[in-house]
C-alpha cells in the first residue's frame, strides 16, 4: 500500500453506485448524496483551519527573527508538507467520490507528489529530533552543528532532494514498462495503474521498501531522541504517527471489499484528528512561536492612533 497516496486505493475507492432499477426514486440516491455533503463539510472543517494556522505560522516565523532558527524553519516546512498533502488528498477524494473520471497521468502524478510530501515530512521530523537531542544533550556543540546558516541550507537541501528520488525512480520505472496506459481512471487507484505495466513487481518493491526504510529510520531516531530528551518531542511523535496511521489504514482497509463506513471512519481519524490537532498542539507548546503570534494579534487588535492636526 502506498503510504502517501492513501486516497488512491483505500479512502478514494467510491462506494457502489445506487441501484439503477425501474422503481428507483429520488430517495434511492439520497443517502449517497448526503454522505458526499457530510464529507464536504469535513473537508472544509479540516482544510480551512489548517490553512489558516499554516498562514499564521509562516507569518510568525518567516516575518520575524525566527526565520533564522533551525527548528522553527524545519517546523514551517513540516507544516507546509502536511497542509499540501491534506489539500491535495481532499481534492482527489472529492473528485473520486463524485465519480469524476481522472486521467491516469494526473492521478499518478498526484500519488508521486503526495509520496514526496510524506518523505519530506519524515525527514523534517528526523532532523528536528536530532536538533532537540543536540540542544539538550550536547549544548556546547550545538552552535557548531545547528546554529549556522549553512547547516539550515544544507538540511533543507537534503530534505527536498532526498524526498524526490523515490517518486522520480517510480515514474521512470513506470514509463520504461512499455505498456500503454488507459485514458481515464475512475478510482485513481495507484495499485491498479502500476499493475498495468510489465514491471509492476519492481514498482511495488521500490515503493514499499522505500516506505519501510523511511518510516523505520525516522522511528528509530524519534525513539532514541525521546529516550534522551523525555517529554520534548510531542510534535515529532504526532507527526510520525501520521505516517503510521496512513500505513496502518492502508493495510487494514486497502481491500476494495472493505465497507464504506470503514473508509469514512479512517478518513476522519487521519485528517481530522492527526493532521488538524498535532500542529496546533505544537504551536501552543512552543513559547517563541506563541509569543510571536500573541504580538501579531495585539498589533491587529490595537486601535489606530489618530494624530491631531496642528493648530495654525
Amino acid at each position: 500500500m502506498n503510504a502517501s497516496g492513501l486516497n488512491a486505493s483505500a479512502l478514494a475507492s467510491p462506494p457502489p453506485p445506487p441501484p439503477q432499477h425501474a422503481n428507483a426514486t429520488v430517495a434511492t440516491y439520497l443517502p449517497y448524496g448526503l454522505i458526499i455533503d457530510v464529507l464536504n463539510c469535513v473537508n472544509a472543517f479540516t482544510m480551512l483551519p489548517s490553512l489558516c494556522f499554516l498562514a499564521c505560522i509562516l507569518a510568525a516565523i518567516l516575518g520575524t527573527r525566527l526565520r533564522h532558527n533551525y527548528r522553527h524553519v524545519l517546523f514551517a516546512n513540516l507544516l507546509l508538507c502536511d497542509s499540501l498533502f491534506l489539500v491535495s488528498s481532499d481534492t482527489v477524494a472529492l473528485l473520486v467520490w463524485r465519480r469524476v473520471p481522472i486521467p491516469v497521468v494526473p492521478c499518478y502524478a498526484f500519488a508521486l507528489v503526495a509520496s514526496a510530501l510524506q518523505y519530506a515530512g519524515l525527514l523534517c521530523v528526523t532532523l528536528m529530533c536530532l536538533e532537540r537531542y543536540a540542544a539538550v544533550c550536547h549544548p556546547l556543540r550545538y552552535r557548531a552543528w545547528f546554529d549556522r546558516p549553512a547547516a539550515l541550507v544544507a538540511s533543507l537541501a537534503a530534505v527536498w532532494s532526498g524526498c524526490a528520488w523515490s517518486p522520480l525512480a517510480r515514474a521512470l520505472l513506470l514509463l520504461s514498462g512499455g505498456a500503454p496506459l488507459p485514458a481515464g481512471e475512475a478510482s485513481c487507484a495507484v495499485d491498479r495503474i502500476e499493475g498495468l505495466v510489465p514491471n509492476a513487481t519492481a514498482l511495488v518493491a521500490l515503493r514499499e521498501s522505500t516506505n519501510a526504510a523511511a518510516f523505520a529510520a525516522s522511528g528509530v531516531v524519534v525513539a532514541f531522541s525521546y529516550a534522551k530528551v523525555f517529554g520534548a518531542l510531542v510534535l515529532y511523535i504526532c507527526s510520525l504517527g501520521n505516517s503510521a496511521v496512513v500505513a496502518a489504514v492502508g493495510a487494514a482497509i486497502g481491500d476494495a471489499r472493505a465497507s464504506s463506513a470503514a473508509r469514512y471512519a479512517a478518513y476522519v481519524a487521519l485528517f481530522v484528528l492527526s493532521r488538524l490537532v498535532a500542529p496546533v498542539v505544537y504551536g501552543l507548546r512552543d513559547k517563541e512561536i506563541l509569543g510571536q503570534m500573541k504580538r501579531m494579534l495585539r498589533v491587529v487588535r490595537r486601535p489606530v492612533e489618530v494624530v491631531p492636526a496642528e493648530v495654525a
